[in-house]
């Protein structure tokens, strides 16, 4: 009956709508009701639906609300990190001069946030070690989980990254709310942000400053048997900069970390760090070697990444062709490559002088491989090809491989062939020195080979500020002096890879 298809879809409704958030209801009661024939049933039923959602849709919406409503006082006073005499670590046996706020001022009308934060930096990074870190001025920067701030302080060479970031700087203005709860829960925010980025760091430090004392906050990761995250945390009272405050600081951003940057890889190189072997370091990105394997961290600031990207879609395309560096992982800043070697062809040169260049040639051959990938390099110079194995003596015969691939591109990509990156116009073809000429397989042979003819001391190259005329001409008149090389920039042109190879061989 009608009463009996009601009677047995109510309890089903009421199980649904008492179900856990975003559960569907089942199709028992409507389906009885459908069978009942009874259609103010099974509207009815349908309203009960509607109604229990729209009561979880709000109670989730509620629920999120709240939680985005703690704010970072509440966050302090729930922690309640015990208060510490003195910081945790020994103090610098000076500070910075100067970093207190110079000026007498009203404490009414005390200086502006931005003018504490501009005047701190500015002592902060013209009196630290360059040696020992990195001072960036980051208040605009919001690298960490939509956090700012105002300054972060990182290893030597290595940008603002959650992966590697040290330590951060809060300021606030020198008045009554400068370590308030409020403040302080700010800061410690940075901190667990930083232990959460930094998986095997067992702990974090972090300073607050009004410009005229400064606060320590340590966040320390706690087990958990759930395996979830988990901190403790401890502070210091205010300490004054011109006193204990100012060593104690200098201390913190200057104290060097054995490993350097945390892992930000999740799948082959997860749980891999750098040491503070830095291998390279260069405009766009600095090379380190990985702590405990033959391999090494490449990492870029947020500014070049885009050079990052290109990097791993050629080595990708690339991926298990003799001659080539290989990528292990990447993240959105850095790569894991292998293997590792500590010498560029450049490099090995400049120590050895009197070395073959012909022990070089092979490079023709990997170039040709990813050419029949195509993949076009743009950058193939001394500095960017590795050697392996035994370097010790000028008759050692190393194994090389062709890296940095930054600038690389596809050949079918006509937009990124055209742009003018990579090597200097130094090393240039007279094609490419052409207004509008777009980038060819024969242009890598050509900045191959003249990189190669550089590589013994008498044989300076062109200086790239020079007109294109005039870089045409350098290389007409050593190929005029000598017939080899006549013949090997005509099958670079050519892209003649057996013959070029061939004719490299003969180098002294």
């Amino acid at each position: 009956s009608a009463r009996g298809g009601a009677a047995a879809c109510a309890p089903a409704a009421a199980v649904a709508t008492d179900a856990a958030p975003g559960a569907v209801v089942t199709a028992t009661a409507t389906a009885a009701a459908a069978h009942a024939l009874d259609f103010t049933t099974l509207v009815a039923v349908l309203q009960n639906i509607e109604e229990g959602q729209a009561k979880i849709l709000a109670a989730l919406e509620k629920s999120q609300s709240s939680a985005q409503t703690v704010t970072s006082a509440q966050l302090w006073s729930y922690v309640e990190p015990a208060v510490e005499a003195r910081p945790w670590f020994p103090a610098a046996a000076h500070g910075f001069p100067g970093l207190s706020y110079p000026e007498r001022f009203d404490p009414d009308k005390p200086p502006s946030e931005e003018v504490i934060q501009q005047h701190f930096y500015t002592r902060l990074k013209a009196n630290v070690n360059p040696l020992c870190c990195s001072v960036s001025e980051t208040s605009k920067s919001s690298y960490l989980e939509g956090r700012a701030p105002d300054i972060s302080i990182s290893p030597p060479r290595l940008p603002a990254q959650k992966e590697c970031v040290t330590t951060v700087i809060e300021l606030k203005r020198p008045d009554s709310s400068a370590f308030d709860n409020s403040s302080k829960g700010q800061t410690l925010n940075n901190a667990q942000a930083l232990l959460r980025h930094q998986p095997d760091r067992p702990f974090v430090t972090v300073a607050l400053s009004d410009s005229i004392s400064v606060m320590f906050i340590k966040a320390t990761r706690a087990a958990d048997p759930a395996g979830k995250f988990s901190y403790n945390a401890c502070c210091t009272p205010p300490l004054l900069l011109d006193g204990d405050g100012g060593c104690y600081l200098r201390a913190l951003v200057e104290t060097p970390h054995p490993t350097l940057f945390f892992s930000p890889f999740t799948k082959a190189g997860k749980g891999m760090c750098a040491s503070s072997t830095v291998l390279y370091s260069g405009k766009l990105s600095t090379v380190f070697e990985v702590s405990g394997h033959a391999m090494v961290i490449k990492i870029s600031s947020a500014k070049n990444q885009h050079f990052l990207h290109r990097e791993v879609i050629a080595l990708t395309q690339l991926q298990g062709v003799s001659g080539v560096i290989q990528l292990i992982d990447h993240s959105e800043n850095a790569l894991l490559l292998k293997p590792l070697a500590h010498f560029t062809l450049h490099r090995l040169f400049q120590l050895q002088n009197t070395r073959r260049r012909s022990c070089v040639a092979g490079i023709v051959k990997v170039l040709q491989a990813c050419h029949d990938k195509g993949i076009l390099h743009r950058d193939c110079r001394g500095t960017n090809i590795l050697a392996l194995g035994d370097c010790s003596a000028p008759t050692s015969s190393p194994e090389f491989l062709l890296a940095d691939f930054g600038c690389s591109c596809a050949m079918d990509d006509l937009s990124s062939r055209a742009e003018r990156m990579g090597a200097s116009p130094n090393l240039h073809s007279d094609y490419l020195l052409e207004v509008g000429a777009s980038f060819r397989p024969a242009d890598d042979l050509h900045i191959f080979a003249r990189s190669i003819y550089a590589l013994k001391p008498h044989n300076p190259l062109p200086t790239p500020t020079k007109s294109a005329v005039a870089i045409q001409r350098y290389w007409k008149r050593v190929a005029d002096k000598n017939q080899l090389w006549n013949d090997i920039f005509k099958h670079c042109e050519a892209c003649d890879y057996d013959k070029l190879h061939a004719a490299l061989s003969h180098l002294d």
